[in-house]
């Protein structure tokens, strides 16, 4: 386990750079969401309570999590190559 290995240290996220940004505010927003894992994606909305089919609506091939969706899902890597 992570906390057992002291010589192993926990990654921090920049919060602070989140907000410092000069992009709009409600991108700094959407990005705190992602980095909390608290933007809603099907498997953050299950978590609340409310059944839904937990498969990417994009690829239909996993579980649409924030990193699935924004990260591995093979139409969203298209779409980063884009930019």
């Amino acid at each position: 386990m992570l906390m057992e290995q002291p010589s192993q240290q926990i990654p921090t996220w920049p919060w602070r750079q989140i907000w410092k940004c000069r992009i709009p505010y409600k991108v700094s927003c959407f990005i705190w969401l992602l980095a909390k894992d608290a933007a809603l994606t099907q498997d953050n909305v299950m978590k609340r309570g409310i059944t839904l089919c937990s498969r990417c609506v994009l690829c239909g091939e996993t579980s649409e999590t924030v990193n699935h969706l924004f990260l591995h899902c093979k139409f969203t890597q298209q779409l980063w190559r884009v930019f």
